[in-house]
């Protein structure tokens, strides 16, 4: 009994080093922030690349790390500018660039929690409003509640820790975020 024990306790132990994720570092945002420079340089030359980024249909369904993933799986160059990044494959540079993502989003909707008291006051003025029939008040209204709830429940699990580091790097990641 005492040995299934141990064996129980040794592979929780195991699991947690395996799910409990390393928290974010400058050089992690740097080392995936000098891939995408490289990879919008290589971009800018290529006439296919900047449509296959399809915008997903409904906020809860961006996947970041699914779309950085297969985008680079379908180009070779892409592969090779992540692996002379020091990234060992698709998935890995994916998974740091979703994290980045995430916690980048989850920053800036701390430094703009006005944006509910926005929302708030969009939903009063289309109450308010005189031309819209009730009908179109409330479906406007669950359109705007619906998007706002999704949007605030998408970048909840971010942790503390991946949103101070983005933070402290916040102008690099807004550079390559905003480059054309």
């Amino acid at each position: 009994m005492l040995k299934r024990i141990s064996i129980l306790i040794v592979a929780v132990m195991a699991l947690a080093g395996f799910t409990a994720a390393k928290a974010l570092d400058d050089a992690t945002i740097d080392q995936w922030l000098g891939s995408m420079s490289e990879l919008q340089s290589w971009a800018a030359t290529q006439d296919d690349v900047d449509d296959e980024f399809d915008a997903p249909e409904r906020i809860d369904d961006m996947d970041f790390e699914a779309m950085l993933a297969e985008t680079a799986r379908e180009h070779e160059e892409i592969q090779t500018i992540i692996r002379r990044h020091g990234y060992e494959n698709e998935d890995e540079w994916a998974a740091a660039g979703s994290r980045i993502l995430r916690a980048t989003m989850a920053s800036e909707m701390r430094m703009t929690s006005g944006k509910q008291e926005e929302m708030e006051q969009a939903l009063r003025e289309i109450d308010e409003h005189p031309q819209l029939s009730d009908e179109q008040k409330e479906r406007m209204r669950q359109q705007i509640e619906q998007q706002m709830a999704a949007f605030a429940g998408l970048f909840e699990d971010v942790p503390d820790e991946d949103i101070e580091a983005v933070q402290r790097r916040r102008d690099a990641i807004m550079d390559v975020m905003d480059a054309d």
